[in-house]
């Protein structure tokens, strides 16, 4: 399959003139996880080395395609994904924003072409700071800074509206609810954060929507140079600009996830976490039950995905998936989930 995507590259490429005809393309290391398979791509040619990168979405595990051919599910993500960096890319020329340029759709194999960024993952860069590392706390800050101020950004570039989303949000979180409910290993601790949800109560009538990107995330994020490149950011919806900070800071409690830490509850540094609110220009974000609705929301998503890793993913024995559930995944996100959406994670100054 590799081969075939190569090919296909070298063929758009020369038909785009972004190469020689006689350049040839050489991939370069595979990544592979349960939702793509990416890899950059170097061209060798006289003109001197070029770089490019491929993602190739998947509905399910690579492994599983039959021989190397996407299913419909992986074309139709493929497809909507190159969109949305095609529209993405473009509004960003207009408005001073750093993107990923994207090149082409690759129909054949469902690759999405794009430019290759020169960049560290933020993700990355926050573990390292939260672990002690002095030299890249700084990198940390300026990085998550600016992050802010890019979504800040995106924001105010687009004409905003307005809507009452109380209903909405009230929907989502008793779905969110019921199902993590019905699969929790521990449902007690999941209702105790309903609970507090429920005691919070929005101030009545319309609020401030935008074009909310649903996967702005800490590991979304690329960091170059130049600026910050986000990355998979879905396309964007209308949503209280509130609802991607909240994403944003949950992700950065996320960061650990994976890793025996997670278990141990450690946390970035919420200094941290703060450089990302003062970019953005919220230093009060988390001091209004909206803001800490929407953090339980993003928390009860993320505590949803993790029992889909432990459930479709991993292959466990089910001792061991039962130990799992009660152990790292139940445990840590109620403590957790408790703290943001009490009010007692300092994120901001008081509240109500």
């Amino acid at each position: 399959m590799l081969e075939k995507v190569t090919d296909e590259a070298a063929r758009v490429l020369r038909a785009m003139k972004e190469i020689g005809p006689r350049d040839q393309l050489v991939p370069g290391h595979v990544e592979l996880d349960y939702w793509s398979l990416t890899f950059p791509i170097q061209c060798r040619g006289p003109g001197g080395d070029q770089f490019y990168f491929v993602k190739i979405p998947t509905s399910g595990a690579p492994t599983n395609m039959r021989n190397g051919v996407p299913d419909d599910d992986s074309r139709s993500q493929g497809r909507a994904e190159f969109e949305t960096l095609r529209v993405l890319w473009s509004f960003a020329q207009g408005h001073g924003l750093t993107a990923v340029r994207p090149l082409a759709y690759l129909d054949q194999t469902n690759a999405i072409l794009t430019d290759f960024v020169s960049a560290i993952e933020l993700h990355d860069i926050c573990r390292s700071a939260a672990l002690g590392s002095q030299r890249n706390r700084a990198h940390a800050s300026d990085s998550l800074t600016a992050s802010g101020a890019w979504l800040r950004k995106f924001h105010d570039s687009h004409e905003a509206g307005s809507r009452d989303v109380e209903l909405d949000i009230r929907a989502e979180l008793l779905g969110r609810f019921e199902r993590l409910n019905e699969r929790a290993a521990r449902p007690h601790l999941v209702r105790a954060i309903w609970d507090q949800l429920r005691a919070l109560s929005l101030d009545p009538g319309a609020v401030r929507t935008v074009a909310s990107l649903p996967e702005f995330e800490v590991r979304n994020v690329m960091v170059g140079t130049d600026g910050i490149y986000p990355v998979d950011t879905g396309a964007p919806l209308p949503r209280p600009p509130e609802a991607d900070i909240a994403r944003f800071v949950v992700s950065i409690a996320m960061i650990f996830w994976g890793s025996p830490l997670f278990l141990l509850r450690r946390r970035v540094d919420v200094g941290l976490i703060r450089a990302f609110l003062d970019g953005y220009g919220r230093p009060d974000f988390g001091s209004k039950a909206l803001d800490r609705r929407l953090l339980g929301l993003e928390w009860l998503r993320q505590w949803q995905d993790a029992y889909f890793v432990l459930d479709r993913v991993k292959s466990y024995p089910t001792a061991l998936r039962l130990l799992i559930a009660w152990l790292y995944i139940d445990g840590p996100f109620s403590a957790i989930g408790t703290m943001l959406v009490s009010g007692r994670s300092g994120l901001a100054g008081s509240y109500p």
